[in-house]
């Protein structure tokens, strides 16, 4: 695949493929994690990822997989999904109280149970009162308290829950905090899609977890 972007600089050229990485010292919307997570997608399947890339001009992406036709067999793929016994409670923390409810409502579409609470201290007491399955927590830059967040993320760890960190800046939320969480998204503002996956995503590592024990 080739772009006429931008591009990026043969010492950038590496770097791209680390994980909340950006392009050198420019910052956009994002995590970081596409192409991390595109690349150990690849070489799972014995295959890669590389770039060619020329500041100014553009960049191609190659994306080659190993595929032996003999050993191909024909699966069949079924659409029915199968409805959780007990539904998922995720733990909204957040400041924004038009967020919280933006998030609450499309998650309850989907069938998830939802609980909130408005700052990080009081999600503590929340997360040993409701013992939810997933916790996410809206980071504002300008007023979260790091200390609070830091102690909610510990006793999530410490319940083996996991824990979604939303931020309108990603790429500056700190190294100790991305580091303790299980997911790291954008503040899903207008654009819910990633959000919903990762939730998706979470619960389905939930259901691994739930079966490995079964």
């Amino acid at each position: 695949m080739s772009d006429t972007g931008s591009g990026v600089s043969a010492a950038c050229a590496d770097a791209i493929f680390e994980r909340f990485n950006q392009v050198c010292d420019r910052q956009h919307e994002g995590t970081g994690l596409g192409l991390p997570i595109a690349r150990e997608l690849a070489r799972l399947m014995d295959g890669d990822i590389t770039i060619t890339s020329t500041p100014n001009e553009g960049s191609t992406f190659t994306v080659e997989l190993s595929l032996n036709a003999s050993d191909a067999k024909p699966v069949e793929v079924s659409t029915e999904v199968s409805p959780r016994p007990v539904p998922v409670t995720v733990m909204l923390a957040s400041r924004d109280g038009k967020l919280q409810i933006q998030m609450q409502d499309r998650l309850r579409q989907r069938g998830y149970q939802v609980v909130t609470t408005r700052d990080f201290a009081s999600g503590q007491d929340k997360l040993s009162e409701c013992q939810p399955d997933v916790v996410v927590a809206h980071i504002n830059e300008s007023t979260f308290c790091r200390k609070q967040l830091l102690a909610l993320m510990q006793q999530a760890a410490d319940r083996a829950i996991p824990v979604m960190l939303l931020s309108d800046k990603p790429s500056l939320v700190p190294h100790d905090l991305t580091s303790q969480a299980d997911s790291l998204s954008v503040t899903p503002r207008d654009h819910w899609q990633f959000f919903l996956e990762d939730i998706a995503h979470l619960t389905a590592t939930l259901d691994e977890k739930t079966a490995c024990m079964a």
